[in-house]
């Protein structure tokens, strides 16, 4: 008995109602943020703080160095949106350059680092993420703040991340900055008027990413392909 051989087919089914599941999760958790929520916090402290914590969760060869720029000035932000920008910007860094820092013969460096730098400039308060990882090619940072790009594998990302940075960002009246050379690595800055009041308000979801969604669904799946994004 030969059977149908649907079960290939039956798994990139399967494969890509998960990728569209964690695709909507994340347009949902961002769709329905609410007004934010600010607080006058010595930035540079609360930082630090993050960074601790989140070290201590990145592969152990991984080093994170922080330089503090503001002499302790209190700034307003939202520490719950910027705890989840300084997350995700540090992962990105660290997956980048180790993956998941269990196969050091993929390793894009032998020593990686990620150094986190505050200061305060004409535009506002700057934050910015450095790493000495591979970098991106011209082609590849054009599109990389775009909704739905990826550069990870299949299944292992949404691209979603860096648009919802500087989604938070966008709100708190400032902007994102990515530069890379290939080879050197990538700085990732956020500039923004933080030391401002910022209105409280409700983001609302982003009806471009939404079409964005549906045209990249309906074209996987008129393909035949199974979802990658």
């Amino acid at each position: 008995d030969k059977g149908l051989g649907i079960e290939p087919q039956l798994q990139r089914i399967g494969n890509g109602i998960t990728r569209c599941d964690n695709i909507i999760t994340h347009l949902l958790d961002f769709a329905r943020t609410k007004a934010l929520n600010t607080e006058v916090t010595d930035l540079d402290a609360w930082l630090e703080q993050i960074l601790v914590e989140e070290a201590q969760k990145l592969p152990e060869i991984v080093n994170v160095s922080f330089e503090p720029g503001l002499a302790g000035q209190a700034v307003v932000f939202d520490p719950a949106r910027l705890t989840r920008v300084i997350i995700n910007l540090v992962s990105n860094a660290s997956e980048a350059m180790v993956g998941n820092g269990t196969d050091p013969s993929k390793f894009a460096t032998s020593n990686p680092l990620i150094t986190i730098k505050t200061a305060v400039s004409s535009r506002g308060v700057e934050i910015k993420v450095l790493d000495n990882g591979p970098g991106m090619n011209d082609d590849v940072l054009r599109k990389v703040l775009e909704p739905l790009y990826t550069t990870k594998p299949p299944g292992k990302g949404t691209g979603l991340g860096l648009y919802n940075v500087m989604s938070v960002i966008s709100k708190m009246e400032g902007h994102i900055c990515v530069e890379s050379d290939v080879g050197v690595g990538t700085t990732t800055a956020l500039l923004a008027g933080l030391r401002e009041p910022v209105t409280a308000g409700t983001i609302e979801g982003p009806d471009a990413l939404i079409d964005a969604l549906k045209a990249d669904v309906e074209a996987r799946l008129a393909g035949d392909r199974s979802l990658a994004v």
